[in-house]
């Protein structure tokens, strides 16, 4: 049986998110394998420029990033990651 090396999983704060994500560590470990979880920001809407005077597009960007990030944390303190390493991008 060919094992897995590397899985990739997208997750989200939702329900689904949360099995995928656990069944995704479930395969991680049963095969030794890389886990990457990810989050897709999507882009920020063309009208967002007319908050420029609030903030600026980087800034609004480096917000949503950091939301994100804040989920996917949430996200995997509510599941069980004993002998899970983390790296954060």
């Amino acid at each position: 049986m060919k094992r897995f090396l590397k899985i990739l999983v997208h997750a989200d704060g939702r329900d689904g998110g949360r099995t995928a994500l656990r069944r995704a560590i479930h395969l991680a470990r049963t095969n030794e394998a890389r886990l990457t979880v990810a989050e897709v920001i999507p882009e920020l809407p063309p009208n967002i420029r007319k908050l420029k005077e609030i903030k600026s597009v980087a800034e609004l960007k480096e917000m949503a990033r950091e939301d994100a990030q804040q989920g996917l944390d949430e996200l995997l303190s509510e599941v069980d990651t004993v002998g899970v390493s983390r790296a954060q991008y």
